[in-house]
C-alpha cells in the first residue's frame, strides 16, 4: 500500500499508533482502512497458531475500544485456536467474545465507545519467505446509535429466556 496513504491514516487517527505499538508498528503497517462500526459488532477476533517442524504460523487479530479522547477503554477477548502438527499434541480452542459483547461490558461500567481499532498481524508469504506486518482498520460510529443497539440486544436476550422452555435451555447448554 502507498506509504502516503498510511501516513495520512495515522495523522488523522493518531490513537491507532498506540494500538500497533508506536513507530515500529507504523513502519510495519501494510494496509489501512476506515469502516463503519455497525458492521463489526457480531465479529469475534481470533488468534490462530500452527506449530510443527515445517510450519510456524502466528496470525492474530486484536480489537481496541476507544473513547472520544482516543484513550483505550476496553479490549475484545479474542478466540484462540492452535493446530499442533507434532505427535501427541492436541489442538486447542478457547472461545472469545464479540465486539458487541465487549461494547456492552464497557457501557455497563459507565464507559463510552467512540471507535474500535482492529489490528491484524500475521505471516504473509513474500518471495518465498514469511514476513510479518499489520493491517489496521479504524471502525467509526458514523452516526450509529451504539447504546440503542446494546439495549435492543439486552432486551432480545431477556425475551429469549422468558419465552423458552426448560427443554430449550437444557438443549442449548449441551
Amino acid at each position: 500500500m502507498n506509504r502516503f496513504k498510511i501516513k495520512a491514516f495515522y495523522d488523522k487517527y493518531s490513537a491507532a499508533v498506540r494500538c500497533v505499538g508506536g513507530d515500529v508498528g507504523v513502519e510495519a503497517t501494510e494496509n489501512v482502512a476506515v469502516r463503519d462500526l455497525a458492521n463489526i459488532l457480531d465479529h469475534t477476533p481470533e488468534h490462530y497458531v500452527a506449530t510443527g517442524s515445517l510450519v510456524d504460523v502466528d496470525d492474530s487479530e486484536k480489537m481496541f475500544l476507544l473513547d472520544a479522547t482516543g484513550e483505550t477503554v476496553g479490549y475484545v477477548k479474542h478466540a484462540f485456536r492452535a493446530q499442533h502438527n507434532e505427535a501427541h499434541c492436541d489442538n486447542e480452542f478457547r472461545n472469545g467474545e464479540t465486539v458487541g459483547e465487549t461494547v456492552d461490558r464497557v457501557l455497563r461500567g459507565d464507559g463510552t465507545v467512540n471507535a474500535v481499532v482492529g489490528v491484524r498481524t500475521g505471516h504473509r508469504i513474500r518471495n518465498h519467505h514469511s514476513v510479518g506486518g499489520f493491517d489496521v482498520v479504524w471502525y467509526r460510529r458514523n452516526g450509529f446509535d451504539l447504546e440503542n443497539w446494546v439495549e435492543t440486544r439486552r432486551r432480545e436476550t431477556v425475551a429469549e429466556f422468558e419465552h423458552s422452555t426448560d427443554d430449550d435451555l437444557s438443549a442449548s447448554a449441551s
